[in-house]
Parts: C-alpha cells; structure tokens; sequence
C-alpha cells in the first residue's frame, strides 16, 4: 500500500508514465531483496536484535543488484571480483537508488519513517581552499553516498551525411520527414508524435512544441516544455510537399499511419 500511495503521488504530480513504470521495476527489485533477507521495509533503519543499519542495507543492496549471488549462499572472492561480471551498470544502480530513495523521501515527508541520512555535504564546484566559501551554505549541494562512479564514455552520433544517406533509404516523405526532425531539430520521439498541422508555421520556418494532454497515441512532451524551433528550409519545403499529401485526411496530427488497419490514425512510438 505505501508503494501505490507513493506512485500515485508522482502521477499527481504529473510525473511521466514511463517514469512512474520504470520507478515500479526499481522498486520491485528492492523488495525482492528485502524479501531476500527477510525484513521489511521499515527495519532497513535497525531494530533491536539488528547489527545493521541502513548504511549496511543499502550497500548489501547494491552488491546485490551487482552480483545476485552475493546472497544466495555463495562465497565472493574479493580479490578477483573484478574477473566477475556485475549484472547491472553503475549508471543503472544509480538509477535504481534514487527510485528507491525517492520512495523512503516521501514516507519521511509524509511523517511514516524517519528521513534517510544517505547525504553529504560537498561544496559546489569543488572549490575549497577558501574558508569563507565554505562558509556560505548556498554553494554546498547535496550528494547520495551510494552514487557508484559511472565512467565517461564518449557521446555516440552520426554525421550528416549518414543522416541524408538514412533519409534516402526511407520509402515514404513521412518517414524521410521522422528522420529529419530527430536529427536537424533535435527532436525526441514523443514530441514528434505530438506534432500537430497547428503547430507548424512554415510561413515563418518555425515549428512549435506544445505540451498536450490526453493524446490518442499516448504521445507526451517530456516535463510539458514548450519551445519553439527554427525549420531548416529544404526541411520546411518536404513539410509542405507531405501535408499536400494527406491534405484529405480529417486529422490534425501531422504523422499518421499511412497503410493497414490504423490507416489515417496518429502514429505511435511502436510505429516509428
């Protein structure tokens, strides 16, 4: 029960459904760990005939979701831990850990559970060789001590020229169009899908985002932003050659299925 309360409260709160689905997968694995070693949510602070506490929990959490077996029974040779290969990334903990943290916030705001102390105090930008900068507390942030170091990897891309190459392997001006919004407009699938023939200002070669609730494609624009984006021109010239396209179709949505059984419907993220 205290789960669901929790996750209704981020749908209040207009958190995004994926984000709500992923935070319900965290959580599932924590309480299969709790399951695990057999307590219950509220004795990761310690109880009586307990020797540990929640510094001991979490990081027993985490050797878990690195290696399963760390409490199945099985014996971890430290010294070659590093031969073995850890079932989940850093980054993907690091997730995982803030779903959980999250929930443990929202019992202690809600006065079920006492605040977790799994913070420390850093002064921003590293900067502490001065004492009075130390001193002015606006420039301390707060960091989760279980935050595993991800290691730097390098931004993955494709040029344009492979863009223009992808866009000529496309069959249709509709996916041609798909293509080029993600890569010359930098837009995120959901706010392709969002699109709507309302939005477009060709006139002006502008193109405008606007959050929308209750989408038939079950489309939405990531935390509601608005904005407003400069249209390519040769980009601007293929929108006006598709909407002649499907100027006949009663639809305001710009991408719909162009074939088959969801003929003239708006296009979701399965079919992208």
């Amino acid at each position: 029960k205290p789960v669901n309360n929790f996750l209704k409260s981020m749908l209040n709160r207009g958190k995004s459904p994926n984000t709500i689905t992923t935070y319900c997968f965290h959580l599932k694995l924590f309480f299969e760990y709790l399951q695990v070693i057999g307590i219950n949510y509220d004795d990761v602070f310690g109880y009586d005939d307990s020797e540990k506490g929640p510094m001991d929990y979490f990081s027993d959490f985490i050797m878990y979701l690195q290696f399963p077996q760390f409490l199945s029974g099985k014996v971890i040779n430290f010294d070659k831990k590093q031969e073995l290969e850890p079932l989940r990334t850093n980054a993907s903990i690091n997730c995982i850990l803030t779903a959980v943290f999250s929930f443990y916030d929202y019992l202690a705001r809600n006065e079920k559970l006492k605040h977790l102390d799994v913070y420390k105090e850093l002064v921003a930008n590293g900067q502490t060789w001065n004492f009075f900068y130390g001193m002015n507390t606006d420039n301390l942030v707060r960091a989760n001590v279980f935050k595993l170091k991800v290691p730097d990897e390098e931004v993955k891309y494709i040029t344009e020229e492979q863009c223009v190459e992808l866009m000529k392997a496309c069959r249709t001006l509709r996916d041609k169009l798909i293509v080029g919004c993600g890569f010359y407009l930098g837009m995120r699938a959901s706010e392709i899908l969002n699109l709507r023939i309302s939005d477009l200002h060709l006139w002006e070669n502008i193109l405008l985002i606007t959050p929308r609730e209750n989408n038939i494609n079950g489309a939405r624009v990531k935390n509601y932003a608005k904005g407003k984006l400069r249209v390519p021109p040769e980009l601007g010239l293929m929108f006006v050659k598709y909407l002649d396209q499907i100027e006949n179709v009663d639809t305001d949505y710009v991408f719909i299925n162009l074939k088959g059984k969801t003929k003239h419907e708006p296009m979701t993220l399965g079919n992208i």
